[in-house]
């Protein structure tokens, strides 16, 4: 028993290490596009096929968060001004909190990147949730451009997906623009 609790709460803690290290390096790539760079609207948004879906609504990297806040319901808790990691940069984003869901939003009001917690209802292609089979994810997109016994890495078009495994399943995502 005590076994099984310590390897539950060595896989959760790996989980926040992996996605602390992932928005770190999202956020910090010097390589990373400019923000005029990335689409401004969901007409231009990065992978349009790769999509979160989330309260009934349609989320893809790049489009206009605005359009979209009212319909996404009640945030779980206040949004905070995150400032660049580039002490050139003047840029700040804002990241939104709800259910399960974290929305990170450029200073342009596009949708940076969004992160699906384990509770999370949000679904990835519209199908595939926390607790999902990770066959299921390969079934959908293909074999991954990585793969460990903690993750599957993919880049569909100009986006990057991370869908974090534990004990075999699906624990979540972390998807963004891919860095160039």
């Amino acid at each position: 028993m005590n076994r099984i609790i310590f390897r539950r709460i060595h896989a959760v803690l790996l989980a926040l290490v992996l996605l602390t290290a992932t928005l770190f390096l999202a956020g910090c790539s010097k390589d990373k596009p400019e923000t005029s760079d990335a689409p401004a609207s969901s007409s231009e948004s990065a992978g349009q096929g790769v999509f979160l879906l989330f309260n009934g609504q349609k989320l893809h990297i790049g489009d206009e968060f605005a359009a979209l806040k009212d319909a996404l319901g009640p945030e779980s808790m206040p949004c905070e001004t995150i400032k660049p990691c580039d002490p050139n940069s003047d840029a700040v984003s804002t990241l939104y909190f709800y259910d399960g869901v974290e929305i990170m939003v450029q200073e342009d009001g596009s949708i940076e990147s969004l992160s699906v917690g384990r509770d999370s209802e949000a679904a990835l292609l519209g199908e595939i949730r926390p607790g999902s089979d990770p066959d299921a994810l390969k079934a959908s997109l293909g074999d991954p451009s990585d793969e460990n016994e903690y993750a599957l890495i993919y880049i569909v078009d100009s986006v990057w997906i991370n869908a974090y495994l534990d004990e075999g399943i699906i624990s979540g995502f972390y998807i963004t623009f891919t860095v160039n």
